[in-house]
């Protein structure tokens, strides 16, 4: 089984973005079908930031409970180019968040970008 985390806000499922994630690795790996997994942890206009920040730990917990293999990581539409450098602190602390949950140390982070 492949599990893959989809993280960012409403644009990270609109067109049907998780089955297509499904659909395009089914096809890049055929021995993968129907064996994929892909799951999302979304709300509208949520940030990189908002994750690092997780009082409740619900970030976390979705790690552990889940244990991704693969995680993508959206960040607010125009945030990485009008406010890169909180983009970039934002991200680092993610990745650093998402390697020091054991059950996704070896996870691979991926960052999926809605706008130019």
């Amino acid at each position: 089984m492949l599990n893959v985390l989809l993280v960012g806000n409403s644009f990270t499922t609109r067109w049907g973005l998780p089955d297509l994630v499904v659909q395009r690795l089914e096809q890049l790996r055929p021995d993968y079908r129907g064996c994929i997994d892909c799951r999302t942890s979304c709300s509208g206009g949520a940030s990189l930031k908002g994750r690092v920040n997780d009082k409740k730990g619900e970030f976390v917990k979705l790690l552990k409970s889940f244990r991704p293999q693969v995680v993508v990581l959206q960040e607010q539409s125009s945030k990485p180019w009008k406010h890169y450098k909180l983009f970039k602190q934002a991200a680092s602390d993610l990745f650093h968040k998402i390697r020091s949950v054991a059950a996704t140390a070896n996870a691979t982070i991926l960052f999926y970008q809605t706008t130019p």
